[in-house]
């Protein structure tokens, strides 16, 4: 069975297809749906956000079952921020790397390094109905990156 996954990232795309790579489902990612153009992400929420990547994804191909993900990091220190901004924080076009740099720099010098990665994941119908799963994780942040 195909799922599209509304989004354009690459690694999310492949992290996604690998955790269904021994089930029935099938993952394309809104390229590989042949779905142009994105969601507007104007909501105020990480869940509107997740909710309008669904819907756009599904008034292109309403035939389908969507899933869709909107994440951000809140740094307390930092009082929240980036929050539901973190893949656009360093900039509209930053990367991974760039974001993380960014990140490391507005937290120099700061004792407090507590945060929350928070997640919500919509997934619609070919219905339309739709229904969110939320996902919470509380840290520190290091103060030199690792890839582990």
């Amino acid at each position: 069975m195909d799922i599209i996954f509304a989004t354009r990232n690459p690694g999310k795309v492949n992290e996604v297809k690998a955790f269904f790579s021994s089930s029935v489902f099938n993952i394309l990612s809104l390229d590989e749906a042949g779905i142009e153009g994105d969601a507007i992400e104007d909501g105020t929420t990480l869940g509107e956000n997740a909710t309008k990547k669904t819907l756009f994804a599904h008034a292109a191909r309403p035939d389908m079952w969507i899933i869709a993900d909107d994440t951000g990091i809140f740094i307390d220190a930092l009082n929240g921020e980036p929050g539901i901004h973190a893949a656009r924080w360093a900039g509209p076009t930053a990367t991974t790397e760039e974001i993380r740099a960014h990140c490391q720099k507005q937290m120099q010098g700061i004792v407090d390094r507590s945060a929350t990665f928070r997640c919500v994941i919509s997934v619609m119908s070919p219905k339309g109905l739709e229904q969110q799963f939320k996902g919470v994780l509380a840290g520190t942040l290091l103060e030199i990156p690792s890839d582990e």
